[in-house]
């Protein structure tokens, strides 16, 4: 594989893991018995991964009229890696108060 390629795909795959995280967070966390503040914290995460959708949909569509480069990819995925860091990194912060 071309070394620019496989930096390019290193520099994508921790909005894939932070993606799956936040998601196991927010299944787990949501319910009643979590308590007000997880449930908050919960509803945004839940607008966050709407959000992504949307991205992930748009990606597709342009994938399927192949409209869609890797450089391009990287463009639209650079603010939701960003975005997710930050909301896991809140995640951590939540974590460490709640134990």
């Amino acid at each position: 594989m071309d070394p620019s390629l496989a930096n390019l795909v290193k520099k994508m795959f921790p909005l894939c893991t932070n993606f799956i995280s936040i998601s196991k967070f927010v299944e787990k966390f949501s319910r009643f018995e979590a308590g007000v503040v997880a449930q908050a914290f919960c509803a945004v995460l839940k607008e966050l991964l709407k959000e992504y959708y949307v991205l992930v949909a748009q990606l597709e569509n342009e994938f399927l009229q192949n409209r869609l480069t890797l450089q391009k990819l990287w463009f639209y995925l650079q603010s939701s890696i960003q975005t997710m860091k930050q909301y896991l990194f809140s995640f951590f912060l939540f974590m460490k108060l709640k134990l």
